[in-house]
């Protein structure tokens, strides 16, 4: 504790009363929403431009009527949906994969009943009925929606730190970017659409929650971060990303409170409202040469994955930042940021450390830290813009905090335009599957007939082939 007092107080005498923190007033406030709404209108925009090129282009992303998707997992979830929406369970679901390992024995009487994932429940909710077109149509159709709530989970993150303006430039960049575009664009059915809106928005409770000065505040945002968790879990599933939350709201009690009852318990009920379970980080499939399945020794190929290739430094630089150049102004604002607010930046360090787990798991993760990267572009150009209205302060007199402000929110809005303009708005993923492959897929179910067949597939294209005919899969 006591060379924690040393640094705090040195970090004091550093950047108190600087130029490198903004007073929030009501004009900031305003011209934030304004900048907020624009970015999230971007998001939905951009998506919204693909949906309108794939209607305009039909012979190449729709079979039919059918719009068609960019991600093999796709056919996963919208046969889940299917089944949902057909009155069937995620059982009957599973029993067409991987054919015969994962037929009911009938003398079985009962089944384990398993919780479907939450994209699956979501299309099958809205879908009119459970045709592949209904599914397929729904499935694309909420993207532009997630887009938005997305960018509106970003603004809060960085909002809650005190930096509402600099926010709406991390929905917009960390939208469009690279890295999360094509992760989110039109025909990604998939959960990265939202993993990154609901990775954001529950550290940004667990921000309020560490930083609440009353133990009433502190537990309410404990319990809506754990709630956002466990609807993050039933979406993605995976608790190592919920730990790393837990790691936050850990740390900023700690600092800030030093109260061992406080830190333990809001860890604790965070932990327990979330339902992650503790597992080995380092167990994944990622990581591992080979895989053992009863009995037998297979080679790990998960390198043939296009997302799991390596990535380096200047192509991690240009997927978030669109050019080497900027993203070495984005990293250099993030520093500055961080010697700041180095409490703040050890809580948010999960999110810009996805840019180096790039290095393990592939680009794959690497949409994680667009927003960060993008809000430290932003911090710099208004850090950069104030201290040259600063040199002009005296002259101003009474007016120079609004006029401060002003071009400060001019910057941002110079850079939300900068994103639009080159950006990846206009550009295209082709379909996983092409169209005849797809034609080929629904017709195998009336050449089957009544027969109890099984098609025997590559396991991605068996996803496909069970949404377009409903027939089980030889893996």
């Amino acid at each position: 504790m006591a060379v924690l007092a040393i640094m705090t107080a040195w970090h004091e005498k550093m950047f108190q009363n600087s130029q490198f923190t903004q007073k929030i007033t009501s004009l900031t406030i305003l011209l934030a929403v304004l900048l907020g709404i624009a970015a999230s209108f971007m998001n939905f925009q951009a998506r919204h431009i693909n949906w309108q090129i794939w209607e305009q282009n039909k012979s190449e992303f729709f079979f039919e009527e059918t719009p068609l998707f960019t991600t093999m997992d796709a056919g996963f979830f919208l046969g889940i949906a299917g089944h949902l929406k057909s009155g069937q369970t995620i059982d009957d679901y599973q029993t067409l994969r991987s054919f015969p390992s994962n037929q009911y024995d009938p003398k079985l009487t009962q089944k384990t009943e398993r919780s479907p994932p939450l994209l699956a429940t979501t299309i099958a909710y809205f879908a009119e009925d459970s045709s592949p077109q209904s599914l397929l149509t729904t499935g694309n159709k909420i993207i532009p929606y997630t887009a938005i709530i997305t960018a509106i989970a970003v603004i809060i993150a960085f909002g809650v730190t005190g930096y509402w303006l600099e926010a709406s430039v991390a929905a917009a960049g960390g939208g469009l970017s690279i890295a999360y575009y094509w992760r989110s664009s039109m025909g990604r059915i998939d959960t990265d659409q939202l993993n990154l809106g609901f990775m954001y928005f529950m550290f940004a409770m667990v921000m309020c929650a560490g930083r609440a000065k009353d133990i009433k505040w502190g537990l309410f945002f404990t319990v809506i971060s754990g709630a956002v968790a466990r609807l993050f879990m039933e979406w993605y599933g995976k608790p190592e990303l919920i730990f790393m939350a837990a790691f936050s709201l850990f740390w900023l009690t700690f600092i800030i409170s030093r109260d061992w009852r406080r830190i333990l318990g809001l860890s604790a009920i965070f932990i327990l409202i979330s339902g992650a379970e503790i597992r080995n980080p380092f167990d994944t499939i990622y990581l591992l040469t080979e895989l053992n399945q009863q009995n037998f020794v297979f080679s790990n190929v998960i390198s043939t994955v296009t997302e799991t290739s390596q990535v380096t430094v200047a192509g991690t630089l240009y997927k978030i930042a669109g050019s080497v150049f900027v993203g070495v102004l984005c990293m250099l604002g993030m520093i500055l940021w961080a010697l700041r607010h180095p409490v703040m930046a050890i809580a948010y360090a999960p999110l810009a450390g996805f840019a180096l787990f790039a290095i393990v798991l592939g680009n794959r993760a690497l949409f994680y830290s667009a927003p960060f990267f993008w809000f430290g572009g932003a911090y710099l150009a208004v850090l950069i813009t104030r201290l040259t209205v600063y040199q002009f302060s005296a002259r101003l007199g009474n007016l120079a905090q609004a006029f401060s402000i002003s071009v400060s929110a001019a910057a941002c809005a110079s850079l939300l335009f900068f994103v639009w303009v080159t950006g990846p708005v206009n550009q295209l993923a082709r379909p996983s599957i092409p169209v005849p492959v797809i034609k080929a897929m629904a017709e195998i179910k009336h050449i089957s007939g009544g027969e109890n067949s099984v098609v025997a597939s590559w396991w991605d294209y068996g996803y496909a082939s069970m949404l377009m005919n409903g027939l089980p899969t030889f893996t």
